[in-house]
């Protein structure tokens, strides 16, 4: 028989009533981008000018906008009710030709960036957030940056940063 184990969070103390929440010295930051940019600024991978940000918060929107047209799919691919026909049909005519919009999106950024990365300056935090994506793309489809060598090049030299090819080798692996 199948256990279940249930984990209650308390998200009636939460600023939105939702996960994630970011604790600092007692103050509850809602908001996953909001949590990104905050942590961006501390740590200094916001990008250099206002403009740099400005572009990475355009490229996060991009990624919002994909998770808002991609809803379909996702929530078929979370509700144990659909068949694998209509999770594959959803995956085919909705998934896969947002994916390849988004893509190609990116790769039009990156090959204007004189650093391999989506901003001039350098790495950024939209460069670590749009790989850890890619390694859910993945998941659902293999073969997804097999025509994306732009992506396929940022994907490398991120996973190749000392801290995160550490981290990556030694994280638990979860296929959702």
């Amino acid at each position: 028989m199948v256990q279940y184990k249930l984990y209650y969070f308390p998200v009636r103390d939460m600023p939105f009533e939702t996960m994630p929440v970011l604790s600092i010295d007692g103050y509850m930051l809602p908001q996953t981008y909001a949590i990104l940019r905050y942590l961006a600024k501390q740590f200094g991978y916001a990008g250099k000018t206002p403009l740099e940000e400005a572009t990475i918060d355009a490229l996060a929107g991009l990624m919002n906008d994909f998770k808002y047209e991609t809803s379909p799919y996702y929530n078929a691919y979370f509700n144990d009710e659909i068949s694998a026909e209509e999770l594959e049909k959803l995956k085919t005519e909705n998934f896969k030709p947002w994916l390849e919009k988004l893509f190609n999106f990116y790769e039009k950024y990156l090959r204007k960036s004189n650093s391999g990365f989506f901003v001039d300056s350098g790495v950024t935090w939209i460069d670590l957030f749009v790989v850890d994506q890619i390694g859910t793309f993945i998941n659902h489809a293999p073969s997804c940056l097999e025509d994306h060598e732009e992506l396929q090049k940022l994907r490398d030299k991120v996973l190749s940063i000392p801290e995160i090819k550490e981290w990556v080798e030694k994280r638990p692996v979860t296929d959702r």
